[in-house]
């Protein structure tokens, strides 16, 4: 319809916004259509400080769709199609997606999101907030340019990506959430449609990734519970494309999809390792940041400066801070004692740089604790 009145889930409530059809357009695959609708408080004929119109920006966006789509099918999976029902309801082929400021009400820096209660009849799940549609819905902040046609495009993939995770865990019964395996995806699916740090098309990657840097010690990998930090996002962006490049075929990661393991035990089977040995080995690709290699990234590295139109650039320090508040290179054999607490399945790294002249480095770990500890020496 030319009008379509959206619940859009809220903590437990809805917000409802009214959105006007933008445009419509066939899918490059089979017969259904993506449909993207844009709150009616959109003045469509604005301008934001840039020049850039709002249509222009809309477009941009909507040309990004094809691409997305299919890589997504090719290297991830497929959302729930046209005849299958395992939610209760056929949701058909066809895709939406509300673009609102209304979104800002929900977090300021909030750039959109997947509710899985959409797959749903109102009857089946808590509450009985559904639009029974398959959609995702996008932040709408273009006056200050504070969400770039990039920054939503490459949330588009994000969102997708939710919605193809969440689908296959209902068609495989598998009701764990797995937070943190499902954000690795998300995260790598953007990098895998082309929205990268290391091509100018990823500020916000790139900001989170630092943010972990700083405080590693004390984010843990495997979290399901009180999700959603900077430091959290950054961490997944880096599991997840290290996972796809070192495990994946040929950057695909449709394993996890048919899978009816979850979290850890998902990525052991993907990768036919432990879980144990994986994290191991990303840690260590962080540390000793080998290109194209085991222990490292292919399209990062570190103390690089890295730019982005319109935005400021970014360094990635890696994690290896040299100076400042965060700094855990050690100079000058100045060991002094030092208290350090690692949070479960989080890493803390200590570079020695220049000798030792003649002391030595004691670790005193609490009673019961599990703590894995590699040396490296030159």
């Amino acid at each position: 319809p030319a009008t379509y009145e959206f619940k859009v889930y809220s903590n437990g409530s809805y917000m409802p916004i009214t959105g006007k059809l933008y445009k419509t357009q066939s899918l490059p695959v089979g017969t259904g259509k993506l449909h993207f609708y844009a709150d009616e408080s959109i003045n469509l004929g604005a301008s934001n400080n840039q020049g850039l119109t709002v249509t222009a920006y809309f477009d941009t966006i909507i040309n990004e769709w094809n691409s997305i789509y299919l890589t997504m099918h090719s290297s991830f999976g497929s959302e729930l199609q046209a005849g299958e029902t395992p939610t209760g309801i056929d949701l058909g082929s066809d895709i939406y997606v509300l673009i609102s400021p209304q979104l800002s009400h929900i977090d300021s820096l909030l750039a959109g999101f997947f509710y899985s209660g959409d797959l749903y009849p109102p009857e089946r799940i808590t509450g009985g907030i559904s639009n029974e549609l398959k959609i995702f819905y996008l932040n709408f902040r273009f006056q200050e340019n504070a969400l770039t046609s990039d920054i939503v495009s490459s949330t588009m993939a994000h969102e997708f990506q939710h919605m193809i995770f969440y689908s296959n865990r209902i068609k495989n019964g598998v009701t764990s959430d797995d937070a943190w395996l499902n954000e690795s995806l998300s995260a790598y699916a953007e990098s895998a449609c082309g929205f990268r740090v290391n091509n100018g098309k990823n500020q916000s990657k790139a900001i989170q990734m630092q943010y972990y840097f700083n405080g590693m010690n004390q984010v843990p990998l495997v979290q399901n519970e009180n999700w959603g930090s900077e430091a959290q996002y950054g961490q997944v962006a880096l599991f997840g494309e290290w996972l796809a490049e070192k495990y994946g075929a040929s950057g695909a990661v449709r394993g996890f999809y048919s899978s009816t393991k979850t979290g850890m035990a998902a990525v052991a089977e993907f990768t036919g390792k432990p879980f144990e040995t994986i994290y191991a080995e990303w840690m260590l690709a962080m540390y000793l940041d080998l290109r194209n290699n085991l222990y490292g990234f292919n399209n990062l590295d570190w103390n690089v400066e890295y730019p982005f139109a319109d935005l400021r650039a970014i360094t990635l320090t890696g994690p290896i801070r040299t100076s400042g508040q965060y700094a855990n290179r050690i100079t000058d054999a100045a060991l002094d004692a030092s208290h350090i607490t690692i949070a479960p399945l989080a890493c803390f790294m200590i570079e020695f740089y220049g000798g030792g002249n003649g002391k030595s480095l004691d670790f005193v770990i609490q009673p019961d604790t599990a703590v894995t500890v590699f040396e490296f020496g030159r």
